[in-house]
């Protein structure tokens, strides 16, 4: 199962995090394993672009795991603006 996640994973060219502020407060150490091996792709493996996008203004980092820093440092976010509910 987890080889035939990595080689889907592989064949994409982007990978796309989302951060909700108000979320923030869940426990981010149950990740599925399909986020796992798209993160230890995109930074060790260096196989994907990561895109990070905030849905708000995240005041503290901190409460994410390293990896989610550690991309927010090198590459930065996007900012939404707008109304993503309608």
């Amino acid at each position: 199962m987890v080889n035939v996640i990595d080689e889907n994973i592989r064949l994409c060219r982007r990978l796309i995090i989302v951060i909700d502020p108000d979320e923030l407060s869940l426990d981010l150490s149950k990740n599925l394993s399909e986020e796992q091996i798209a993160v230890y792709s995109a930074l060790i493996q260096d196989g994907i672009k990561v895109i990070l996008i905030e849905l708000g203004k995240v005041k503290d980092y901190t409460a994410l795991p390293e990896s989610i820093q550690y991309i927010k440092q090198k590459h930065g976010a996007v900012q939404w603006s707008g109304d993503f509910t309608e």
